[in-house]
Order: structure tokens, then C-alpha cells, then sequence
């Protein structure tokens, strides 16, 4: 547990002070406090005070907020060589000596400081007022001006704030009271300019850090400051007459719109002119310092005139300079902001990650393939598809080529991006998801290729641009024809697990941009595309499904006039392509063959009889091996005398085969179900902590009619998740090899695993109690979606609120794993129960009164940005 400060600051006092050996009131002794607490008592709490200040940060500005008052928080704790400067400068100046380490505790006011810059002057007593009400005044203990209290006098220049000597209030928040009760720190209250005017007045006037300043160099500061006061006029007047605008205009349709973005900008143009005058003023007042005091003071007057005329010229210059900075500063902020929209919760590179690496010596068929070389090589864009059955090592292949084939490294001219489907991960088969993801992709990797012009098409599209597929895919065309534009590659693997509808938008943009001009052989008949601009190239893979075939039938086609680009077909149904992968099948072979051989110590003749069985299937397919190797690798009786070759006799011919005899071999059929509807049911890869989380929810007794009477179903502390370790054993356990995990995410082995347990709607379903007579077409996906929407509302129902309004997103997903993902995803799994329409009712009325219910609203609220809607 963190011990108090205001505790710890009394060990530290009773501690030091004892260790001092001069006599009180001497010079000497004033000397040795002041070295040892910078020495050594100050670094052992400026990290405490540092602590306390994000906190108060965070604090103040949420108040601010709720006030109404728009403004910025600044912190700051003293550094050792300031404090000491201090220390000095006081005694000097005051005849102020601290005699023991209790006297600096209390006479540096400013250990911790915190200043509100205001944006508007008229807000200053608000201000003042909003400090008075949330923080306890503090006495002051060593009298400067003998004017005790909680206001510090000002003892500089004309600079307008208002210091307080405070501490923590009753309403502050609880991390605050309970670790900084009764420490003493500064809060100022002020505007932006007299903030922006005291960072370089502060120096010369009252620190004198140039010398002794003359009278001209006064006058030019007191010019900033007035040059500043214009400035905010005119920034508030602009501002006063677009709003007024805003509103004269306001109603519906495009007026409406174009009202609500002038306005959001006009909301950041006026932070931005500010902060970017501070940056500048600090070099010219530093300069005209300079200048004067090497002035002669008979020429004062002639200086003043050229002075004027000068800073005129200057002051032109600067504006124009400063209108071009913030136009390219607003321009690099909405660029990283629209990068940021691109990016999906979908995460491509984690269904990438789930897929095996290829072994040496695999694939080298293809990099020499005629086709590939062909398509790699053109100048212009070209379209390869890979085409065959499932298991046959496609996303393998796919994964190699943009891990280790296709990329340049320290070469531009290529940007390479790709897309995983996944048909067994509801978050990995939507088409628009898959152009943002490569979208995001790209410009992560070259932010230049995101122009102003394409900035504003993909901006002008406003909330619909995510799902919009027409203005993504022209959007990935504009980047591949920009004019001395990289090539850019892209990879979709598995065309074939993409929705229906997506992949069938998907293979028309294909037609219309690589096919014929006309609508012969699946053309268009459109050409909306300059043919000599582009170098987009996409490699495409599948399965053979008829469908793709018809729509990509441009690609083989030598009826009627030429593509449009260089469109390339290889398909894995004739006799070469099937000798060239089983040739990299029998190097996986070989490899297992040898591993088996060692973990079971087979003779050679077993050895012998294995190679020999594993070779033979005329269905070869890296999955199958792959599942022949993870059966055999779990056999049971190797000692009784035949039974290793029985196990061989009966081998799996068909990969659902081997599904249902891996199945079959687990445990407890009940508990292998219930992993298994858990993991259909999960929109991503959910991580072994999100798997332990949900499993114990579900298992957890709620009270009843909890959902009836809106209440929560169970304190979150009941609910008791097993280790991630425990939970990756009861996995594997009740699963086996269907289920790999990866990174600690958990997903099938295979697309093909999903196909084969999940129920059509026109079959009978299993129960989930009884004995697993073929698991094959066993689970019904409205049910798995009706009991994982239970377990995402009964976890957000039951954590506990109000007592974590003021935590950040970062310490809800700390606190609460589970929190992202029903949060986030409830809605999506209650759209799924499609049969149980009284549920959704009384499940989205439960939801809707958790999220605006007293203190959870303003929970929820703080963490609107953050969890959207799948």
C-alpha cells in the first residue's frame, strides 16, 4: 500500500533534522539545511510529488470541464538546483533562513505548482472561485509581507493571477485524499496572456536573467502585452461572428453541416494561434533584449522609430508564416487523425500471426513459378490469383510472401500491404473492414501518400466512410496512380471466407478495374481507370468456389478483347500444380516422420511404416498432416505389440474425419462443448485472460430475476477466473489440436474447423447435455450468441461504477479485462439471436438503463471515443 506523503514528509523531518550539527540561527546552519534537503531529502519525494501532480492534473482539468470553463492545466515540481536558487535568493533578498528541514517543507510554497491558463479573460473570477470551492486554503507559516492566508501576494511586474496556498478539498478524487491529504502545493489562476506574456516578462524583469533591463526594453515588453490583449479581441470577435453565422444558417442538410465542421475547426483555430504566438514571442523578446543593451542611450529615440518599422516587417512576416504553420500543423493533425480512423479493431497482423510459419525448403516453386514473376515484375498493376482446395498451404504461402518475399527493405518504391480473411472470426470477413486495414497499412508506412486532396474526399464522406467499400477502394486506386507514386502490393488471403456479399463487391471492383473495357466475358463495360497510371498489384487466394470463378472468369477468358492490365490465373486442379505441392508436403512429412519417430521412440520399421502411410493419402494436404501429426503424437498404448500399427491402419482418411476422431478421444464431451461454443462465439481471438473471464461469468450463479429487476447479477469479486496457464491447459485438454493459441489468443486450427461444427439451420441441434454421438454440424450459432451476450451483460452489470468514475480508459481494461470486449461487442452478439426476440428487448432496455444510470453515465461517457460499436 503507498503511504501518505504528508506522513512520510514527517519520517523525513524527524529523520534530518536530528542529523544537523551547527548551532541554530548561525549562518551555518542555515547553509547545512539548505545542502541537505537538496541533496537528500528532496529526491526521496519529488517522485511522490510528481505522482500527486498527474493526479491533480487530471483532477482540475475534469472540473474545468464540468464548470464550463475552457482552459489547460499546467504542472510542475521543483527541480534541486531551483530549490537551492531559491533558498539563497531568499535569504539574500528577505533575510530569510530556514533552521531546520520542517522550515522548508513550509516556506517553499511552490514545491508543487499547478497553473490554470484560462483561454478566456472574462473567466478569471470563475477561476479563482472553482479553486476556493474545490481545495482548503493553507496558512502561510513563514510571513514574506506579513499578509498570512490563502492568497500569495504578487511580488513581480503587473502579471494579473491569483497564487493559493491549498490542499486537497472533501470532493477530491480518492486516490488523491488518500495518499495527499495534507500536503501544501501552489495553484495559479490565470489566462493565456498573461501566461504567454509572464514566460519571457517573468525572466527579464523579475529574474533579470539578461541584466539589468533599460527602459526601452520595458517599454517593448509592456508592447507584447498589449500586442496580445489585440490579438485575443480579434480572435474573439472572428469567433463571435462565425458562431453567429453558424446560427443564422443552421437547420438541415449540407448548411447544417458545413456549420457544425466551420465551427469544430474555428474551436481548435483559437488554442492553436495561441500556443503557436508563445512559441514565437520567446525568440523576438530574447533578441530585442540583446540588441538594447548594446544601444547607446542618445540613439534611444531613433531606435524606438526603426524599432517600429522593423517590428511592422517583422510582425507581417510572422503572420504569414504563422497562418502557413498552423494550415500545416492542422493538416499533419487531421492526417494522424484520419490514419487513426482507418485503422479496425480487426487486427489482420493477429490472424496473420495465427497462421504456421513455412518450413525451409517450401515454397520455392512458387518464387520460380512463370506466373509470379510475370505479375511481380510488370509495370504496371496486375492481378494473380491463387487458386485451390483448403488445407493446401494458400495462407502459408500468403504469409511468407509478406513476411519475407514482397518487401523492399530500405527501398520507397514498393509499399506492401494484406488482408487475412477469416471465416471463423466474424471480425476478419467484412470487405470494407479489409480496404481500411490496408488503407491503414499503407499510410502508416508512408503518412505522404495520404495527399490533402484524398484527406479531404475521405473526410467529406464523414461517419459513412468506414463502411463505404466504393470510396475505400478508389481511395486505394488514387494512392497506387499518384505520379511518382511506390508500387503498391497488395495480399488477400482467403477470398473465399469473406461474407457473400463482400466478396462479391470485392471480385466486381476486380472486374471493373484489371478486366475488359467492354462487357464481354464478365467485363464492365466501364473504364474509369487510366491503365498507364496504375502500379497497383493484388495477389489473390481461394478455394475454387464457383461463384469466384464466374465473376474472375475475365482473368482465363481469350474470348473477345484484351484486360486492361496483366491478370494471371494459377489454380491448383491439374497435374503439375498437384506434384508441385505434394512436393513440399513430403518435406513437412519427412519432418514429422523424424519428430515422431524421437517423441515415441519408434523402431525403424515403424519409422518406415509411418513415412509410408503418411505418404499414400491421395487427399494430401498440409492440414491433414498437420492434424495426422497431432493424432499420432497423442497416442495412448505404444507398448501393447501391434498397437502402433492398428493406430496406422485406421488413420483418418478426411480431415473431418480426423476432426470427429480428435473430438471423440477428449475427456468430457460436456466441457470440450462448452470450450468450443465460447470460442464460435467470440467475434476476435479472445486472449486466455478474456477466455478465464468469460468461462467463470458464465459458470457464476446470478441472483435471480436480475435481469427483470435491472439488478446486478452478482458482485464482481465472486466471479473467480483461473489463471491464464490453468486456462490454456483446460483448452488443450478438452480440444486438442483443433485449437491452436498463439500470443496468448486463442482460435481454431482452421476455417475449416468452424464449417465443420457449426449447425445449418435447417438440422437438428444437439443438446448440450447429452453424449456426443457426431460432432460434426453440432452447435447452433443463435444459441452460442444468446449464452455469450449473457455473459458480456452480466459482467458489465456488475462492476462496481461509482467507484471508478474518475479512472482512465487505460485503468478500466487493468481493472476490468473483460470491460473492452462486452462493452464493445455486446450489441453485436445480441443482433445474432435472431430467435429470441423477447430476450433482445429485455436485454437492450437492461443495457440502455446501465449506461445512462446516474453515476455509470458519466463512466461510459469518459470512455465514448474509445469503445465503439464494432
Amino acid at each position: 500500500m503507498v503511504k501518505a506523503l504528508s506522513a512520510k514528509i514527517d519520517a523525513l523531518v524527524k529523520e534530518y533534522d536530528n542529523r544537523l550539527t551547527c548551532m541554530d540561527g548561525t549562518t551555518a546552519r542555515t547553509i547545512e539545511v539548505r545542502e541537505l534537503f537538496v541533496s537528500d531529502v528532496w529526491p526521496r519525494v519529488e517522485g511522490d510529488f510528481k505522482r500527486m501532480l498527474e493526479l491533480l492534473k487530471q483532477f482540475i482539468q475534469q472540473r474545468l470541464d464540468a464548470n464550463n470553463l475552457p482552459g489547460k492545466v499546467e504542472v510542475r515540481a521543483k527541480e534541486a538546483r531551483s530549490i537551492a536558487s531559491t533558498l539563497v535568493r531568499r535569504e539574500k533578498e528577505f533575510d530569510i533562513h530556514c533552521h531546520s528541514i520542517r522550515h522548508v517543507f513550509e516556506q517553499m510554497h511552490d514545491l508543487a505548482g499547478c497553473r490554470i491558463v484560462l483561454q478566456s479573460v472574462d473567466d478569471q473570477e470563475r477561476g479563482v472561485e472553482l479553486v476556493k470551492t474545490e481545495f482548503c486554503s493553507k496558512k502561510l507559516h513563514v510571513e514574506i509581507t506579513g499578509k498570512g492566508g490563502s492568497l500569495w501576494p504578487v511580488r513581480f511586474g503587473a502579471y494579473r493571477s491569483s497564487n493559493h496556498r491549498v490542499g486537497l478539498g472533501a470532493e477530491a478524487a480518492d486516490a488523491l485524499t488518500r495518499n495527499y491529504k495534507d500536503v501544501m502545493f501552489e495553484i495559479q489562476v490565470t489566462d493565456w496572456i498573461q501566461n504567454t506574456w509572464n514566460k519571457y516578462a517573468h525572466k527579464i524583469l523579475y529574474k533579470g536573467q539578461f541584466g539589468e533591463p533599460c527602459r526601452v526594453t520595458q517599454q517593448l515588453v509592456d508592447l507584447l502585452k498589449g500586442n496580445l490583449t489585440s490579438l485575443d479581441v480579434v480572435l474573439n470577435s472572428i469567433h463571435d461572428v462565425l458562431r453567429a453565422s453558424k446560427q443564422r444558417f443552421a437547420g438541415v442538410g449540407p448548411n447544417h453541416q458545413a456549420a457544425i465542421a466551420a465551427n469544430s475547426a474555428l474551436e481548435v483555430l483559437g488554442p492553436e494561434m495561441r500556443n503557436a504566438v508563445q512559441e514565437v514571442i520567446k525568440e523576438c523578446v530574447q533578441s530585442v533584449e540583446n540588441e538594447s543593451f548594446a544601444l547607446p542611450k542618445t540613439q534611444g529615440l531613433q531606435y524606438c522609430r526603426d524599432l517600429k518599422k522593423q517590428q511592422t516587417e517583422v510582425m507581417s512576416a510572422f503572420v504569414h508564416e504563422l497562418r502557413q504553420e498552423i494550415l500545416r500543423n492542422r493538416f499533419a493533425a487531421r492526417r494522424k487523425a484520419m490514419i487513426q480512423r482507418l485503422s479496425s479493431i480487426s487486427s489482420s497482423r493477429d490472424a496473420k500471426d495465427m497462421i504456421s510459419a513455412p518450413e525451409p525448403g517450401t515454397g520455392e516453386w512458387f518464387k520460380n513459378h512463370p506466373s509470379y514473376k510475370t505479375w511481380l515484375t510488370s509495370k504496371s498493376s496486375s492481378l494473380l490469383w491463387v487458386s485451390t482446395e483448403a488445407g493446401c498451404g494458400k495462407s502459408v504461402l500468403a504469409k511468407q510472401l509478406v513476411d519475407k518475399l514482397l518487401p523492399l527493405p530500405g527501398s520507397d518504391s514498393r509499399v506492401v500491404c494484406y488482408y487475412f480473411f477469416r471465416d471463423d472470426l466474424d471480425n476478419s470477413k467484412a470487405a470494407p473492414s479489409a480496404l481500411r486495414t490496408m488503407l491503414h497499412q499503407i499510410f502508416d508506412q508512408r503518412e505522404d501518400l495520404l495527399t490533402n486532396d484524398l484527406l479531404e474526399h475521405l473526410e467529406n464522406a464523414g461517419d459513412t466512410m468506414s463502411e463505404s467499400y466504393g470510396l475505400l477502394w478508389n481511395s486505394l486506386v488514387s494512392v497506387a496512380e499518384q505520379e511518382n507514386g511506390p508500387e503498391v502490393v497488395c495480399v488477400l488471403d482467403a477470398l473465399d471466407e469473406c461474407a457473400s456479399k463482400g466478396r462479391d463487391t470485392i471480385t466486381k471492383s476486380l472486374r471493373e478495374y484489371y478486366g475488359p473495357t467492354d462487357n464481354s466475358d464478365g467485363g464492365s463495360g466501364q473504364n474509369n481507370y487510366a491503365p498507364q497510371l496504375g502500379r497497383l498489384k493484388i495477389l489473390l487466394t481461394s478455394r475454387p468456389e464457383e461463384s469466384i470463378k464466374r465473376q474472375l472468369r475475365f482473368m482465363t477468358s481469350t474470348i473477345g478483347p484484351q484486360n486492361r492490365h496483366v491478370c494471371l490465373h494459377l489454380q491448383g486442379e491439374g497435374e503439375e500444380w498437384i506434384q508441385l505441392i505434394e512436393k513440399d508436403i513430403k518435406i513437412v512429412i519427412e519432418k514429422i516422420v523424424l519428430e515422431l519417430t524421437e517423441d515415441l521412440s519408434l523402431t525403424t520399421e515403424q519409422e518406415q511404416a509411418l513415412r509410408l502411410k503418411l505418404s499414400e493419402n491421395r487427399n494430401l494436404t498440409y492440414l491433414w498432416v498437420k492434424l495426422m501429426h497431432d493424432y499420432l503424437a497423442n497416442q495412448d498404448d505404444i507398448l501393447t505389440p501391434g498397437a502402433f500399427d492398428q493406430s496406422l491402419q485406421t488413420l483418418p482418411v478426411e480431415v473431418d474425419e480426423a476432426y470427429e476422431k480428435i473430438l471423440h478421444r477428449r475427456p468430457n464431451p460436456s466441457q470440450t462443448n462448452n470450450v468450443l461454443r465460447i470460442l464460435l462465439a467470440a467475434y476476435w481471438p479472445l486472449s486466455l485472460q478474456e477466455f478465464a473471464i468469460a468461462w467463470a461469468v458464465n459458470f457464476t450463479t446470478p441472483r435471480p430475476e436480475w435481469l427483470q429487476q435491472r439488478i446486478p447479477p452478482f458482485a464482481l469479486q465472486d466471479v473467480k477466473p483461473a489463471s491464464e496457464e490453468q486456462a490454456r491447459n483446460h483448452i488443450k485438454r478438452h480440444c486438442g489440436s483443433l485449437v491452436i493459441i498463439v500470443d496468448n489468443k486463442v482460435s481454431f486450427l482452421h476455417h475449416t474447423v468452424k464449417e465443420f461444427l457449426v449447425c445449418l439451420p435447417s438440422l437438428t441441434i444437439m443438446s448440450t447435455d447429452c453424449m456426443v454421438q457426431s460432432w460434426k454440424r453440432s452447435i447452433d450459432l443463435d444459441e452460442v450468441h444468446h449464452d455469450f451476450l449473457n455473459i458480456c451483460v452480466k459482467y458489465l452489470a456488475s462492476i462496481p461504477y461509482g467507484n471508478h468514475w474518475n479512472i482512465s480508459f487505460e485503468e478500466v481494461v487493468g481493472k476490468f479485462p473483460f470491460f473492452f470486449y462486452s462493452a464493445q461487442l455486446w450489441q453485436f452478439h445480441w443482433e445474432q439471436c435472431a430467435r429470441r426476440e423477447f430476450f433482445q428487448a429485455t436485454i437492450k432496455d437492461y443495457m440502455l438503463s446501465l449506461q445512462y444510470k446516474g453515476v455509470n453515465r458519466r463512466f461510459w461517457h469518459v470512455l465514448r471515443y474509445r469503445v465503439t460499436r464494432y
